[in-house]
């Protein structure tokens, strides 16, 4: 459906569509429209700030898009894309009292360090592994190489 609409979107001109509600980070695509135009579509930035309290490792992840914009005179030109892997970390003080989430932060994840991933209340779970070279995985599982650089993680 995502693809479907993206190609609609590309079609009537649009330039950029940033997708987000997923939960989860998915690729960064160009689409190709009508006449030739081509739209970049982030088919979801994932969760900015998030603590869900069912989730994995998959749903701390985010996604920064930044891009230039050039203006010419047959239209926009769209140069320099470039993806930046955002963390949410949050902390669950007691849990064997049910405590609430606490000690929330956002992290790019190039600034992630495993002492802190560690302390994630998702590694408490039994199907989540928090580590900082787990979420860099997920990040180059999901969007393509040309788009990222080695400050992206």
């Amino acid at each position: 459906m995502q693809q479907k609409y993206a190609k609609v979107f590309a079609d009537a001109g649009v330039d950029v569509v940033l997708g987000t509600h997923p939960h989860v980070i998915q690729p960064v695509k160009w689409v190709k429209g009508r006449d030739n135009h081509k739209t970049l579509v982030a088919y979801s930035l994932g969760n900015f700030l998030n603590g869900q309290a069912s989730g994995n490792e998959n749903n701390i992840l985010g996604g920064n898009l930044r891009f230039n914009l050039e203006k010419h005179p047959k239209g926009i030109q769209i140069k320099n894309v470039k993806w930046k892997s955002l963390v949410t970390h949050y902390e669950m003080p007691n849990p064997q009292y049910n405590d609430i989430a606490q000690n929330f932060k956002m992290y790019t994840l190039n600034h992630y360090k495993n002492q802190a991933a560690q302390q994630h209340a998702l590694n408490l779970e039994d199907d989540s592994e928090v580590s900082r070279q787990r979420l860099v995985g997920i990040t180059k599982d999901v969007i393509d190489k040309q788009y990222l650089d080695e400050k992206s993680y």
